[in-house]
């Protein structure tokens, strides 16, 4: 996953795809631990985002 091309939104819509699929069972016990990284990659990628926003209005 290339998260500097990725926006805040992107990123956030991922997120929401990802719960979704584990919502519905969709994932198999094999991917969940692939989509899980992939999920916690997200998380980061916006917890800095939010970050940098934050510190920048200050």
């Amino acid at each position: 996953m290339k998260n500097k091309e990725l926006t805040f939104s992107e990123a956030q819509l991922k997120l929401e795809e990802i719960v979704s699929k584990i919502e519905s069972n969709e994932i198999d016990l094999e991917a969940l631990s692939i989509k899980l990284k992939e999920a916690k990659e997200l998380v980061k990628f916006c917890e800095e985002k939010l970050r940098t926003i934050e510190e920048n209005t200050k």
